[in-house]
């Protein structure tokens, strides 16, 4: 039985930075803004959390800030760009990805005027290196080495990895997309996953042409070879275009999530697969087929994943996911969100119950009082 399309509502103007214990619900706001803030990323001990936000002055001018936020009620700024020509899309802010090294020392954060990445010293920022025309930055677990996407035009484009007593060196093709996300890095860091374009047989979007595939690949970091391949999407060219990819493997790798969103497919769903086998576990969506999935992080053991509900263009509420039984539970730190999540999911699949209801806003009346 078909379900209704489900109203994503509006949230309330700005942006608001949450930390919430995905078993207990228990929520902290952080940061709200009136501007666009950037993804978050954890130092690896969960100590410091750094962001980017488009900051407007008292003069009307914009300023680019990275800020690391160390306690609930402390943060500091470690890089003010001013902003020079037109105001960034809000939503390629959103987009934008910060990464800390393992050892905690540096942060690889997006510049805008120019656009590129800069490697700060997280301690004080002082800025120790500058790689123009690069986004998608990822830190290797275990070694000084960040793996990074360049792309344009006048430039050699594609996969690189940068070992900091080393030049860049270049890995692998990479498909000029602004919606894709950063490489990930195996637990060893021996290998690489990322995306790639590749040519598939005809479909019969196609019409008898041959498809363009989007792929996930496994790339070794060392000679650049590819190991396997996962296809995740035909990309029908004029019949759809790709408004987003995402993936996120759990820390020991073994479970592979992904999802890809095309304008014009009516369907949107996210496959579980066994990483080590690439055996397809299930493809489904938790909440309805015509909602865009996206953000995927996986837990520790692939036991539940966190993502985001909603096109890259509006309000996209997060949730999280038990892939076994695909039960949705909304993550829902304040009364307004909450009642935004009910009033959408009224007559859907029952993702958020009574009990828990209750117990979150016996929550917020305790941190009220």
């Amino acid at each position: 039985m078909s379900r209704s399309r489900p109203r994503l509502l509006r949230p309330p103007s700005g942006d608001r930075l949450w930390t919430t214990r995905p078993d207990t619900g228990e929520s902290v706001l952080l940061k709200e803004c009136r501007g666009p803030l950037s993804a978050p990323c954890w130092n690896r001990e969960g100590t410091g959390l750094a962001f980017g936000r488009l900051v407007r002055g008292s003069d009307a001018s914009l300023r680019w800030e990275i800020v690391v936020q160390d306690a609930p009620d402390h943060q500091r700024v470690l890089l003010r760009e001013p902003i020079n020509g037109p105001e960034p899309n809000p939503q390629r802010i959103r987009g934008l990805t910060l990464s800390w090294s393992a050892d905690g020392t540096t942060l690889a954060v997006p510049k805008l005027s120019p656009s590129g990445l800069v490697l700060l010293r997280a301690t004080d920022g002082r800025v120790e290196r500058t790689i123009e025309r690069a986004t998608n930055p990822r830190w290797a677990p275990v070694e000084p080495k960040l793996a990074y996407v360049r792309t344009g035009a006048g430039i050699e484009g594609g996969l690189f990895v940068l070992d900091t007593r080393q030049e860049p060196r270049r890995l692998a093709d990479a498909p000029e997309e602004d919606r894709l996300p950063p490489p990930l890095w195996s637990r060893d860091g021996q290998t690489l996953l990322t995306f790639r374009r590749a040519v598939g047989p005809p479909t019969p979007e196609t019409r008898g042409d041959r498809s363009e595939l989007i792929q996930v690949v496994k790339v070794r970091v060392e000679t650049g070879q590819v190991d396997s391949s996962v296809d995740l999407v035909h990309d029908t060219g004029k019949q759809g275009t790709l408004l987003g990819s995402w993936y996120s493997v759990d820390p020991e790798g073994d479970s592979l999530f992904y999802s890809a969103a095309i304008r014009g497919k009516s369907q949107t769903q996210m496959t579980w697969s066994l990483g080590k086998a690439n055996e397809v576990q299930k493809p489904f969506n938790p909440y309805d087929e015509s909602a865009y999935l996206g953000a995927l992080s996986a837990a520790p053991g692939g036991r539940s994943v966190a993502l985001r509900i909603g096109s890259g263009g509006g309000w996209s509420p997060p949730a999280v996911c038990d892939p076994q039984s695909e039960r949705l539970i909304p993550l829902a730190p304040d009364d307004a969100t909450r009642a935004e999540w009910a009033a959408q999911s009224s007559g859907e699949r029952r993702i958020w119950s009574a009990s828990q209801t209750r117990s979150a806003s016996r929550r917020d009346r305790r941190r009220s009082t």
